[in-house]
């Protein structure tokens, strides 16, 4: 009986995946995937943190999470706060809190991030539509560059933008916004007109940031 529960023991132990996190830099992790389907994965975390030990214990052991995260993507855990390396990327791709998981091709581009802890459910659907490629923040990118500034490609980047990932981008949809398109949802309206306010605010003007709140004062902005 002990022999048995010795082998059901050491069968189950040997068949549980564990998450793979490379160890190398970002330049090694990006030689691995040429040529290759996988994409990178940069998990900006910080030791004691709450929102990164959850996403750690309850989202990132889920064995279907790692299983498709060891066969789609080379992860790097990133500790900014300890590595000036880690912060260098993180000032490098205008990260801000954490958790952050920001996602790379093969060139560097940011395909899309993920800001905050998410429950199994939702971070595997997240992460199945970032390496699908579908509505994310780089396959919008592309189609506004590409001339398809319509209200719904419009409205998304407006909703990716809202941490700020590419001011100078994210400056010209949130013009577009105001000034051409035919957007009428607050919520987007909003986002604009806050990305303008605070960047006044920045430089010593709080009039703007005032109008806005009185402006949404009745909203639940």
């Amino acid at each position: 009986m002990l022999i048995r529960l010795l082998i059901i023991c050491l069968f189950l132990s040997c068949s549980s995946e564990s998450y793979k996190w490379y160890k190398g830099n970002l330049d090694e992790a990006l030689s691995l995937i040429q040529g290759t389907d996988k994409i990178i994965l940069l998990d900006f975390y910080a030791d004691g943190w709450g929102g990164c030990i959850r996403l750690d214990a309850e989202t990132l052991s889920n064995e279907e999470v790692i299983q498709f995260s060891n066969q789609n993507l080379v992860s790097l855990k990133l500790t900014p706060w300890e590595k000036k390396e880690d912060s260098d990327l993180l000032d490098k791709y205008n990260g801000g809190p954490i958790p952050l998981l920001i996602f790379l091709n093969n060139k560097k581009e940011e395909i899309d991030r993920i800001l905050g802890f998410y429950p199994v459910v939702e971070y595997l659907d997240m992460i199945k539509n970032i390496y699908n490629g579908n509505d994310t923040y780089l396959s919008l990118k592309t189609k506004y560059r590409q001339g398809e500034t319509d209200s719904s490609t419009l409205s998304k980047l407006a909703i990716k933008c809202s941490d700020n990932r590419e001011p100078d981008f994210c400056r010209d949809i949130y013009t577009e916004i105001i000034n051409t398109s035919n957007i009428t949802d607050e919520d987007i309206l909003f986002e604009a007109e806050l990305f303008f306010a605070s960047d006044k605010l920045s430089s010593g003007d709080i009039k703007s940031i005032i109008d806005l709140l009185d402006k949404y004062k009745s909203t639940d902005k």
